[in-house]
């Protein structure tokens, strides 16, 4: 957590940096495009990564792959999402655990 307030902290201080001399209109406006520019980026970064087939960050990517080889005890054999029924599999012993 502490790493992201520091990355958030870093961004609002790169945004502002521009911007401190400025009148408050200006300031805003300063603010604004500045903004603008990060989430346009960010959106086309998202649709390139979506348009490739990846569907999570790669961070997310590598989270889930690994929770996936850890959590090799059960199998889900069927899910129904509307009717909230599932299936599962274990595939060791709950004694030998």
């Amino acid at each position: 957590m502490g790493h992201m307030i520091t990355n958030l902290v870093e961004l609002i201080n790169f945004i502002l940096k521009k911007s401190r001399n400025l009148l408050i209109g200006e300031l805003v406006k300063s603010t604004y495009v500045s903004c603008n520019a990060l989430f346009n980026k960010g959106g086309r970064k998202v649709v390139t990564m979506l348009a490739s087939g990846q569907v999570y960050m790669e961070v997310l990517n590598k989270v889930i792959k690994d929770t996936l080889r850890m959590a090799n005890t059960h199998n889900i054999l069927e899910f129904n999402r509307c009717d909230a029924r599932f299936l599962v599999q274990e595939t060791i012993n709950p004694g030998e655990v």
